[in-house]
């Protein structure tokens, strides 16, 4: 098969999570008959290149330069649940209550 004349990414792109087909298998399907070339030229290769970068954050490209990739991410947004029991405990109540198939008002009586 003749080398094909493919455009490469400006940036590296994220990875395809299957296997290529050798050319062997190819022989006598569309995939073999088909012009790539004609194809190229009527692709949006920029947007493609700018959604399926490998170096985004959030989300959004590391380029596009944004108000998210500046927004501080962490501890501040969190806030801090206080519980009278442990989490299993309460864990334990939740599923106990939800099969007794009883409203809270009749629970609480």
């Amino acid at each position: 098969m003749p080398k094909k004349n493919v455009p490469q990414p400006t940036n590296p792109l994220k990875s395809f999570n299957w296997s290529k087909l050798p050319d062997a298998k190819l022989q006598g399907t569309v995939w073999s008959e088909l012009d790539e070339s004609k194809l190229y030229n009527n692709m949006e290769l920029e947007s493609i290149d700018k959604l399926f970068s490998a170096y985004q954050k959030n989300g959004v490209p590391a380029h596009d330069g944004s108000y998210e990739d500046l927004a501080p991410t962490g501890q501040k947004n969190k806030q801090k649940v206080l519980s009278m029991i442990d989490g299993r405990r309460a864990q334990t109540c939740t599923i106990l209550l939800s099969k007794l198939k009883m409203s809270d008002v009749e629970i609480s009586k």
